[in-house]
């Protein structure tokens, strides 16, 4: 079984306002990836959430492009699935289009809360230097 993990690379020929971003993300036995367009602010709303995550038992920290059962859907959920503490981030990303077009990856990352915060951090990181692929282990 391979590392889990999760990346960010931002394309160096998008605009300053609308970056174009390739994710990556796998648990060691299931990985996808997908292109999407976002702002810098929708990216740094996310790594805030993360940063703070759980501010509840029943909280989650998301992010989304896109919606289920549209041309491309792609969506991070990092949540806490046991009373023990344990958490996962969730990993949906669909393409829809005609054969042979068409993808579709659903799973999910188990890691603890401060792996979660971690990566809040490391993405706001990225966010101010968007240089070089963020790349993320639990």
């Amino acid at each position: 079984m391979r590392e889990s993990a999760l990346s960010f690379t931002r394309f160096s020929f998008d605009d300053a306002q609308n970056w174009h971003v390739e994710i990556f993300a796998s648990n060691g036995s299931f990985t996808a990836s997908s292109d999407f367009y976002c702002t810098a602010t929708a990216l740094l709303a996310f790594s805030d959430e993360l940063l703070n995550f759980p501010s509840s038992r029943d909280a989650s920290a998301e992010f989304r492009i896109g919606s289920a059962g549209t041309s491309e859907f792609i969506h991070l959920r990092a949540y806490v699935f046991d009373n023990t503490g344990h958490a996962a981030i969730e990993t949906r990303i669909e393409r829809r289009g005609s054969a042979p077009h068409t993808a579709s990856a659903n799973f999910h990352v188990r890691c603890e809360i401060s792996a979660i915060n971690r990566l809040g951090d490391m993405l706001r990181q990225w966010i101010s230097a968007p240089d070089r692929p963020m790349m993320w282990h639990p």
